[in-house]
């Protein structure tokens, strides 16, 4: 404060009293002390400064209603300021105003009261540190939040959040791209909903816990594992399970002769060396039949070359045609060929290694007698012989049947030459059980 004069009023006991004139202080170069009160009913001018009381406990007391400063004076002061018991408190140390404290925590500490900004014109508010000037409150009904500490939530269960969006249909509504995490763990939700994570989504929470996929690959599951894809198959593979794990890509085979399978993009065909449908001409190099019965219907059973082996019995309800070829190797032992001679254009036949010879030896040779024998059987079932006498020969024979109406699946006929001991012929028949069967052996017995 600039010093005016050297003037100075020391009032070090009681008050100004008895005193209705002014006084002025103007220009003294001595010290004026006052030991006793005065009281000045008028004004008081002073051209220097004023020094009031010593010590801490000397009092003053302004019993004026108004106090003014003119000229565009500084009022300072050194120390604190306290109005009507912390109504109003300036802190000069620490630099800080509070409003309803005596220990203002900022700047600007109001405790147990309100802050109102008003104006009668214009728009007044509060301008923040980056220049932001709210002239309203955030919202019209309170805030709706709450601030718990470690927790901030909203105050109405029901209400929703949205970032960027007025009309929050869900709990939290973000209008934009959003992003959740930390560090280098970061997931995102792109502007037009794609969402990105970083890490894998688990199995166990709906996801496959891998980060990629074969592409093309077929996938397969491993438990709470990451899902597995296998590898891109290649033309007519397929998935071929162990009961254990993941399948194995493998393709059919096929075999030699029997099934061929050709493998395209996407498709598998599977064929047989030659057609086999029913209306199908097979040809077969040979055949074994191990079960009772070889029936051939209107379709034709062709054997070109080799051998059709009927290890049980071969009943052919229609005509056996047999084209003429040359004479083969004889049979083997304990065994017998029929052929239809090329050469002579018979049948001849070959028995147990013996040279062929014909069935029938022509005509004026032979000496015939056709040899019969009957029987009635019983329960369903009949059988007979009929036995060539002295050197005669069964050269043929056949069998007839008569009486039987129900032929079950399981009958069969026997229709062949008795042993080389005894010629003849037999005939054997096996029914339901139900009918009773005649049956009849005939044997061309020749001599």
């Amino acid at each position: 404060m600039k010093k005016i004069a050297t003037t100075i009023l020391f009032l070090y006991f009681g008050f100004f009293t008895d005193i209705s004139y002014a006084i002025v202080f103007s220009g003294l170069e001595s010290t004026q002390t006052y030991t006793a009160a005065k009281t000045y009913q008028s004004s008081v001018t002073m051209n220097g400064y004023i020094q009031i009381g010593n010590q801490a406990g000397d009092p003053v007391q302004v019993h004026a209603t108004t106090w003014t400063f003119y000229n565009a004076s500084t009022f300072s002061v050194n120390s604190n300021i306290n109005f009507d018991d912390n109504t109003l408190r300036i802190d000069g140390t620490n630099n800080s105003v509070g409003i309803g404290t005596p220990n203002p925590a900022s700047a600007l500490s109001v405790f147990n009261g309100d802050i109102r900004i008003s104006t009668n014109t214009g728009s007044r508010g509060i301008i923040f540190q980056d220049g932001t000037v709210q002239l309203t409150s955030a919202t019209t009904a309170g805030s709706g939040w709450s601030d718990d500490g470690t927790v901030v939530r909203l105050l109405t269960a029901g209400d929703n959040v949205g970032i960027g969006q007025a009309t929050a249909g869900t709990k939290l509504h973000v209008e934009g791209a959003a992003a959740f995490g930390s560090g280098a763990n970061v997931s995102t939700f792109s502007t037009v909903g794609a969402l990105t994570l970083t890490t894998p989504l688990v199995v166990g929470s709906g996801g496959s816990g891998a980060s990629s996929l074969t592409d093309g690959g077929v996938l397969f599951g491993n438990g709470t594992g990451a899902v597995g894809a296998t590898g891109v198959l290649s033309n007519g593979q397929l998935l071929i399970g162990d009961g254990t794990e993941e399948p194995t890509a493998a393709a059919l085979t096929g075999t030699s002769n029997q099934i061929t399978v050709t493998n395209g993009a996407g498709s598998i065909t599977l064929s047989t060396p030659q057609n086999i449908h029913a209306a199908a001409n097979p040809t077969f190099s040979s055949t074994t039949i191990t079960g009772n019965l070889f029936t051939v219907g209107t379709s034709t059973f062709v054997v070109n070359s080799g051998s059709a082996t009927v290890n049980g019995q071969m009943h052919i309800s229609s005509s056996v045609v047999m084209d003429a070829r040359a004479l083969p190797a004889v049979s083997a032992s304990n065994q017998g060929k029929l052929v239809f001679d090329v050469a002579d254009n018979v049948f001849k036949v070959s028995e147990n290694g013996a040279s062929f010879r014909p069935i029938v030896d022509p005509p004026g040779n032979w000496t015939c007698t056709i040899r019969i024998s009957t029987t009635t059987g019983s329960s369903g079932d009949a059988s007979t012989s009929v036995l060539c006498t002295g050197t005669e020969k069964a050269l043929s024979g056949g069998c007839s049947l008569s009486g039987a109406t129900t032929v079950l699946d399981s009958s069969w006929l026997i229709n062949s030459p008795s042993t080389t001991t005894s010629q003849g012929w037999s005939c054997q028949f096996q029914g339901d059980g139900t009918d009773t069967p005649q049956i009849k052996a005939l044997a061309n017995c020749c001599q």
